[in-house]
Formats: structure tokens, C-alpha cells, sequence
């Protein structure tokens, strides 16, 4: 399954900032992915962040709630973090004209 999540934090909270900086966020975020996809759990298809907004979604396939779980607790440890399962446009449409 594709899920979409949103991490956002605060001005005070972010890795990069000044406040709190964390030069090792990034190596975090992508060390919780590698060893979930190690497992053959999790895999990021896209990333992206809005420095201004302090917000980072990613696009992840997994059929483990704990690999999404376990990708998520460096985001959770900054912000809140919120996700929901996703359809490529393609497989919601073709949806769509399957069921209407």
C-alpha cells in the first residue's frame, strides 16, 4: 500500500534551524528507511519538504504498520505526523470506473 505523510513542526523544533539544529535529521530519516527496507518493509517513493512551511510529506509503500510506524518516529519526535493510505491518480481512476 502507498501512504502519504505529512510531518510538520515547529520554528523552535526544526532539525535545520538554529534553535535546535540537528546535523544528523536527514542521516535519521533515511537510517529508519534503509532499515525498514532492509527488512523488505518499506520503501519511499517520493520526498519532499517545504522549508518555510516546516513541513516534510513523503510517499511511502508498505504493507507493515510497524515499518510506517517505525519511519515515522524521528517525525514524531520534532512535530506531529499524520498519514493516510494513497491511490497513484492512474489506480484511482481506474478504480473509479470499476465501481463507479
Amino acid at each position: 500500500m502507498l501512504f502519504m505523510i505529512t510531518a510538520k513542526h515547529t520554528v523552535e523544533m526544526c532539525p535545520i534551524g538554529t534553535v535546535q539544529p540537528d546535523p544528523d535529521f536527514a542521516a535519521k530519516i533515511l537510517g529508519a528507511a534503509a532499515e525498514e527496507k532492509a527488512s523488505g518493509l518499506i520503501r519511499i517513493v517520493h520526498a519532499y519538504a517545504a522549508g518555510p512551511e516546516h513541513t516534510f510529506w513523503f510517499v511511502v509503500e508498505t504493507e507493515s504498520t510497524e515499518a510506517l510506524y517505525s519511519f515515522c518516529l524521528p517525525l514524531q519526535r520534532i512535530g506531529t505526523v499524520s498519514f493516510s493510505p494513497v491511490l497513484t491518480m492512474e489506480d484511482q481512476i481506474n478504480w473509479m470506473s470499476k465501481h463507479g
